[in-house]
């Protein structure tokens, strides 16, 4: 497997609405970004072994996370905010404090690397997939698994929620097997397999209403599926190589797609066509995340830098 994310050049990026300084710090491929609920911070996993948070009014790092003995390769923020879960190559899960940055519990029960994370909507689950084939479902603020889901042949590269609290919580996870999978958390019981990927499976996604689930895959292909039909909803075609990861926007309506032919994609969900790229990036691009207020994105990978884009000014129209 290539590894998974990104972050900004090591050169200012100058392009309007970009950052007029690159969030530099990492020293290896950055694979993992996200945006804390309140926009103000930004959360980022690299394969050098740390995940740091940073400050987007002055575009300073605020803490650096370390700590994983190997790469890390996922970030994901508890609903309120508090929390920021890291998942590592060494097999690991990491709680910390957003505010101190500091370790609140070492989670432990898978037995390889550690590649994805979600967290439920009300905070109260946490998902993890990994590369033993494994989903294992975590209860907040507990050090080892509340259950394991098996199904996967192999690796498990992405995991996703929709709903949680009074919205009954349905977990998606996607692999090198080629299919996506439909599981009820709580019960642990299986939903549904989508099939039609010809290749690895890597990031997917649920819209905010949970109507659509977005999947990458190494088969230069993004999928949408119909998630409460339980059905394939179309095939999103014009990358030129593997495609890493998605991203909803928080309206639904449009969806981002990170490649390794340098570019991010956006696409309208609702006519399954493409509206833009973002292009600047000089190497493979992992990751993608769309603000809370839709209105920045933040892209990363090969390059060990972040760049973070106007979304009103930056993506280039294009028919292709």
């Amino acid at each position: 497997m290539r590894p998974l994310l990104l972050i900004c050049a090591a050169v200012a990026v100058t392009g309007p609405g970009q950052c007029a300084e690159p969030l530099a710090g990492h020293s290896d491929n950055v694979y993992s970004l996200a945006y804390s609920p309140d926009g103000k911070l930004l959360a980022s996993a690299s394969g050098d072994g740390t995940a740091r948070l940073w400050d987007l009014a002055t575009s300073k790092t605020r803490h650096v996370l370390a700590g994983h003995n190997g790469s890390t390769y996922s970030v994901v923020f508890s609903p309120d905010g508090k929390t920021l879960y890291t998942a590592s190559g060494d097999s690991n899960i990491r709680s910390w404090d957003v505010d101190l940055g500091k370790l609140r519990m070492l989670m432990k029960g898978h037995k390889k690397p550690v590649y994805c994370l979600a967290v439920s909507a009300d905070g109260k689950l946490l998902a993890s997939g990994s590369e033993d084939g494994e989903v294992c479902v975590w209860e907040a603020g507990k050090a080892t698994p509340l259950r394991t889901l098996e199904g996967h042949a192999s690796q498990v590269y992405g995991v996703s929620f929709f709903g949680g609290g009074k919205t009954p919580a349905v977990l998606a996870s996607s692999g090198s097997d080629k299919t996506v999978r439909l599981w009820d958390p709580v019960k642990g019981l299986p939903l549904g397999v989508f099939k039609g990927h010809t290749s690895h499976v890597y990031r997917c996604a649920f819209s905010a209403d949970g109507k659509w689930l977005a999947t990458a895959s190494q088969d230069r292909s993004v999928r949408l599926w119909d998630a409460m039909k339980r059905g394939p909803a179309g095939v999103l075609k014009g990358h030129t190589d593997p495609v890493y990861a998605v991203a909803f926007s928080p309206d639904g309506k449009s969806l981002w797609s990170a490649s390794d032919d340098h570019t991010v994609r956006r696409w309208d969900v609702a006519k399954g066509k493409p509206t833009g790229r973002l292009i600047g990036h000089t190497d493979a691009v992992f990751t993608v995340a769309i603000s809370p207020n839709g209105k920045q994105a933040a892209s990363a990978g090969v390059e060990q830098t972040i760049r973070l884009w106007d979304v009103a000014k930056d993506v280039k129209m294009t028919d292709s």
